[in-house]
């Protein structure tokens, strides 16, 4: 699939999401973000006090100055790339996500025409990611490569999706550090949902 029909699909998809939504239950938004037909990932440092090395979006806990979610994603993503967003389109909410700590997260989709290339090379980490890497949506999707786990707790038992990202996954990266990666939790979960619960039946 080609970026223009991705970005139709995407402004199709758009017209079926809340565009400012406030809940005192969400804890924090996270920006879900096609780069033209690729999505864009983070693995968070290895100084982070929370989900240490992992593979994430770029986003963060809620303030309470901000008027909705959308405004959550947009500030976090100005904090955590020192980039402009004037190219980026903010498209709407997306369903929330519970971590295994049971705190909803919400992923704020949105679109760049930018090329991978020039957008990689123009974000710029605060100190909480060590890693920027751009998959294409269509082999990240690709079913063969995930595997589902559970866990059990004295909550409840939680669901857990993994997916393994070889070096030749990824189309590009900023500093093209590590062979293999492993996508799982909340962020393969936001994936994974808005894969079969949204763009599927679009």
């Amino acid at each position: 699939m080609q970026n223009t029909d991705v970005y139709k699909k995407l402004l199709k998809i758009s017209t079926t999401l809340d565009g400012n939504v406030t809940n005192e239950e969400v804890k924090g938004a996270v920006v879900f973000l096609f780069v033209q037909d690729h999505l864009l990932l983070i693995q968070r440092s290895e100084n982070m006090t929370t989900h240490k090395g992992q593979l994430a979006f770029i986003g963060g806990h809620r303030e309470e100055s901000d008027n909705d979610l959308i405004e959550t994603a947009i500030r976090e993503f100005k904090e955590e790339t020192d980039r402009h967003i004037e190219d980026i389109e903010f498209m709407g909410i997306l369903p929330p996500v519970a971590t295994m700590q049971s705190k909803l997260i919400t992923p704020v989709l949105a679109h760049t025409h930018e090329t991978p290339h020039n957008f990689i090379e123009q974000i710029k980490s605060n100190g909480e990611w060590d890693e920027a890497i751009i998959v294409k949506y269509q082999s990240l999707m690709d079913m063969d490569f995930w595997t589902h786990a559970k866990t059990y707790s004295n909550r409840k038992d939680y669901s857990i999706l993994f997916r393994s990202l070889k070096h030749n996954d990824v189309v590009l990266s900023s500093q093209n550090q590590k062979e293999h990666f492993v996508l799982w939790g909340a962020t393969a979960r936001m994936i994974w949902n808005f894969h079969h619960e949204i763009w599927s039946k679009v």
